[in-house]
């Protein structure tokens, strides 16, 4: 739609309505477009039609609008002070339905202001404050679930809990993550909310297999190595990839969004193959993406040749350790297998490896101590 025409027409009315409907509608335009200031320009207006009318309800509206923008612009102080005036003019008027998406707009302002602060004491404000948000929302939620239908209800539910398990994890409570990433898992499949699905399963799975080993790193052979890539939290993530994926629910996805939140999940599947050990299935999975996504054959084609890279380096693992030179040989092959798994972001594999590498690097200089 042309913006330009847009602005004519709204020149020409003398309705307040339809004034604020054609401002909205060229905010989104510019939003579409990645212009966010020319966007924030167009929200303001909105915001300043309803104020002469003293709307309190559509002004809370446009404040809600204004915060989206600046979250977007990365302004988060200015999309705090939106969003909190979003959920005084919802109090105000007694609008439980405003207030809820007010609490999860906070949330996520409060969420992404993390990554724009170094002081840790504010960090762990924020979050806390992005946390107890979101918990009110699902309070309200429970209070509005009477006047709700249930598909309504449960989604605004699931999108509460997801950013919920965001935050969460960031506070490293990756029990409580976990446990509200499945939640939001159940009631995604549950109420056929395919991109709350893909997103909520992604997001579980990815976690599990970036989270730091706990175990021993005593020596060990190629094939107790093996066993301990067999880990239980592999496991659950590998249940939670396959079990969305062939669900009857994947497919067909809704949208294009949908698609792309469905190749994350199987380029995820992938990787969490890769966590395993399991090259071979790991390299299908790409082969098959390559096919599907031309576009992105190239970083396919990458992905392939570093499949292969580790298969062939895993196996170099010593299959006993019994000598000083085993010692060596096990502490530089696991320093290159933390090198590869560090190349393509899986920091979960890529720790055990260097905690291996220098584990067997002290045994090493400790055996020729006693030697000598």
């Amino acid at each position: 739609m042309n913006v330009r025409k847009l602005i004519e027409q709204r020149a020409k009315t003398k309705v307040t309505k339809e004034k604020a409907e054609l401002t909205l509608t060229i905010a989104a335009i510019y939003s579409e477009q990645g212009s966010h200031d020319s966007a924030l320009v167009e929200y303001k207006k909105y915001l300043e039609l309803w104020e002469s009318k003293e709307d309190n309800l559509q002004c809370a509206v446009a404040n809600r609008y204004l915060a989206e923008c600046y979250i977007e612009m990365c302004d988060f102080t200015q999309a705090i002070f939106h969003t909190n005036r979003y959920l005084q003019l919802s109090l105000l008027i007694g609008n439980k339905t405003e207030q809820q998406r007010a609490y999860v707009t906070l949330g996520r302002c409060f969420l992404n202001r993390v990554e724009t602060l170094k002081d840790g004491s504010l960090i762990a404000k924020s979050l806390k404050s992005a946390n107890q948000a979101l918990l009110n929302s699902i309070k309200l939620i429970r209070e509005l679930s009477p006047n709700l239908d249930d598909k309504n209800s449960a989604e605004m539910r699931a999108v509460s809990l997801l950013n919920l398990g965001h935050v969460q994890r960031a506070q490293r409570l990756y029990d409580s993550a976990f446990e509200s990433f499945s939640q939001c898992i159940t009631l995604a499949r549950k109420y056929s909310l395919q991109k709350i699905l893909f997103r909520a399963s992604y997001q579980a799975g990815e976690m599990l297999i970036n989270n730091i080993p706990t175990h021993a790193f005593t020596e060990c052979c190629h094939t107790e190595f093996l066993k301990l890539m067999n880990q239980n939290e592999t496991k659950k993530a590998l249940e939670i990839v396959q079990t969305t994926l062939s669900s009857p629910l994947s497919k067909p996805c809704v949208d294009n969004e949908a698609k792309l939140l469905y190749i994350n999940l199987k380029e995820l599947l992938a990787q969490i193959y890769l966590c395993y050990g399991n090259s071979r299935k790991a390299m299908k999975v790409f082969r098959l993406l390559k096919v599907d996504s031309p576009s992105s054959s190239e970083q396919y084609r990458k992905m392939i040749r570093t499949s292969f890279r580790l298969m062939n380096l895993l196996n170099e693992i010593p299959k006993e350790v019994s000598n000083t030179k085993d010692y060596i040989v096990s502490s530089r092959v696991h320093e290159k297998l933390g090198d590869l798994y560090s190349g393509i972001d899986l920091q979960g594999c890529a720790v055990r490896h260097y905690r291996f590498m220098v584990s067997y690097l002290v045994d090493f200089v400790i055996r020729v101590s006693y030697e000598y």
